[in-house]
């Protein structure tokens, strides 16, 4: 099914659902009133209770920036390939930071990822502020938002600083879930960093 709109005059006449042939819009409007699509104005209403849910290939670079805004606006949930158990949470209160912690987690972040400021592309873009993950911050938002930027935006051309950091090989280092099974590393070595 095709839908075509035509415009004359700035104002949208007549559509053609294919194969019928053309109507007016009133009639167009009449059958798609459920829709709650405002043809004059083109816009349309999401009702609160929407949910988007969506799959990304993240290898795709040429949509690289756009990517990159999409994962610091959006909610991300790894899933394993070998639906292994999480490795359960050593920081914070039953793994969520207050916002203390989160403060102090994110001072010494970007200043680690300053540090490695030859190797990365777009620094500036790369520093975490403090809302990109809202409170209360739990040990599932670190693995599935704040370690996959770090993985997929930040040191994507480069793992050596994560590897320096978590202090393991190359080897411990090869796939996303090898990093996220390390979170409790990575927040113990990032907060005892000294500013």
């Amino acid at each position: 099914m095709k839908v075509e709109l035509y415009e004359k005059d700035g104002k949208i006449e007549k559509y053609e659902l294919h194969p019928f042939n053309a109507v007016t819009l009133k009639t167009f409007e009449e059958k798609i009133r459920f829709l709650k699509i405002d043809l004059e104005s083109r816009s349309i209403r999401i009702p609160p209770n929407l949910s988007i849910l969506a799959t990304m290939n993240t290898s795709d670079n040429s949509i690289y920036f756009m990517d990159s805004a999409f994962k610091r606006r959006w909610d991300w949930e790894f899933v394993n390939w070998d639906n292994s158990k999480p490795v359960k949470a050593t920081y914070g209160k039953e793994g969520e930071l207050d916002e203390q912690e989160w403060k102090k987690l994110i001072t010494n972040l970007n200043n680690f990822i300053k540090s490695y400021h030859t190797l990365i592309r777009g620094i500036e873009d790369k520093q975490i502020g403090y809302y990109f993950i809202k409170q209360p911050v739990t040990s599932e938002q670190i693995q599935n938002k704040l370690m996959f930027f770090l993985w997929d935006s930040v040191f994507h051309r480069d793992k050596e600083p994560l590897i320096k950091l978590l202090n393991v090989t190359k080897n411990n280092l090869v796939t996303f879930g090898d990093f996220t099974k390390l979170h409790n590393t990575l927040i113990a070595n990032i907060m005892n960093l000294s500013n």
